[in-house]
């Protein structure tokens, strides 16, 4: 992975209550994190690092795994399992603010239909400051979208900056990402896109 000079990309939250926990898809709200606008800084970090399970999601045919990140109807926890597993497994083996926010934000944008959500804008990430996020999406928005329909995308974001605080073009960073193969070319065209937006 390279290394970045200025992280414009460091920290994104979640648009709605990021509340999941094992058993159910509607769980508390989220915790509100000090994360950096778009310009750098440090990573907001709540909690420990996160553990990672499960084999990867597959977007063809049935689940691959089983993450344990139950939902309110089998469909949505199938479709969950099929496109978000190693954030799913993640949030189920310790459920946080961050684990939760990437499973969450990985299945909304994924299987907003067969979890009878309103499909996301843009995927569902929502940068920090949220009042940047019209800026972002007026010039990110498939960026910020294909990033939130990737498992491994998301992963890097919530997982490895928010919960581990691990600043991209880090050594932490680039270990972290090896868990989730796939992620960083489409973190890398939104944080090259992200560095380019003037929020007004």
């Amino acid at each position: 992975m390279k290394t970045r000079q200025g992280i414009a990309l460091v920290a994104l939250l979640c648009a709605a209550a990021c509340g999941d926990d094992a058993s159910t898809s509607n769980g508390g709200a989220g915790g509100e994190g000090n994360a950096p606008s778009n310009g750098g800084g440090g990573a907001a970090v709540d909690g420990g690092a996160g553990g990672v399970g499960g084999t990867g999601g597959s977007s063809e045919g049935g689940a691959a795994c089983v993450s344990g990140l139950e939902q309110s109807t089998s469909e949505c926890t199938a479709c969950q399992d099929g496109h978000c597993c190693l954030s799913a497994s993640a949030a189920a083996a310790e459920p946080g603010t961050w684990t939760n926010s990437a499973a969450k934000i990985c299945r909304e944008a994924n299987c907003w239909q067969e979890c009878g959500v309103e499909e996301p804008e843009c995927g569902g990430i929502v940068p920090t400051p949220a009042s940047c996020a019209d800026d972002l999406y007026a010039s990110c928005c498939a960026e910020v979208t294909a990033c939130a329909e990737s498992d491994a995308c998301t992963a890097l974001i919530y997982i490895c900056i928010d919960d581990r605080g691990c600043n991209p073009g880090t050594a932490c960073f680039n270990t972290c990402a090896e868990e989730f193969p796939g992620g960083e070319a489409l973190f890398d065209a939104l944080d090259a896109c992200f560095a380019d937006v003037t929020c007004t």
